[in-house]
């Protein structure tokens, strides 16, 4: 399968904490990242420990320009994607409803073509009539900057969600449900004791 040039992962190894939930993260660089924690592939931040999100910029697949600062305020869903991956097609049209039952709750949307040339970007849009901005960036440029330990593994799709304060709050490294993507953003805009993914 093809791969895009940037690979952000975690290291295997994990430090497991009481109640089978997941308090810190060794990341590949060898730090533990507290306030991590995995729970069935979704990673949910704590408050406290929220790294900030890079502000990703360029322009999007129908020539508009792009910076995802431009969010600050509200809760950002990033979603990750190509138009040959599998997993990102069989996602799609359920990002695209969850779009368009959350953004009057302050909910955005935003993905990346991460992959994919611009001609088969559009098509890949207009297939499922994405109604949100799409960053093009098909090289994968625009993740070199995303903090470590947050994108758990080289591949697409990829997730993550970041909080009013542009901080990354909860990520997921493949494919995505509805679940999952409601925990996440829950936890991004009040965090619980339950962790996302469950």
């Amino acid at each position: 399968m093809k791969r895009s040039i940037v690979s952000i992962a975690v290291a295997a190894a994990v430090v497991a904490v009481g109640g089978g939930g997941i308090l810190a993260v060794t990341s590949m660089d060898g730090s533990e990242r507290t306030g991590y924690r995995v729970s069935d592939g979704v990673l949910t931040i704590d408050v406290k420990s929220r790294p900030d999100a890079p502000d990703i910029k360029g322009t999007t697949v129908d020539g508009k320009p792009f910076r995802l600062s431009d969010y600050r305020g509200k809760t950002v869903v990033v979603n990750a994607w190509a138009y040959w991956c599998g997993p990102c097609r069989l996602e799609m049209p359920m990002l695209v409803d969850y779009e368009k039952s959350m953004k009057r709750k302050g909910v955005v949307v935003v993905g990346i073509n991460h992959g994919s040339g611009i001609a088969a970007s559009k098509a890949f849009i207009e297939e499922f009539d994405v109604p949100y901005p799409n960053l093009d960036d098909p090289s994968g440029k625009s993740i070199l900057d995303m903090p470590k330990g947050v994108i758990q593994s080289q591949g697409l799709p990829f997730t993550f969600v970041i909080d009013s304060r542009h901080k990354i709050a909860a990520s997921r490294s493949g494919a995505i449900n509805r679940k999952m993507l409601e925990e996440m953003t829950s936890w991004a805009v009040k965090p619980s004791k339950k962790t996302a993914g469950r």
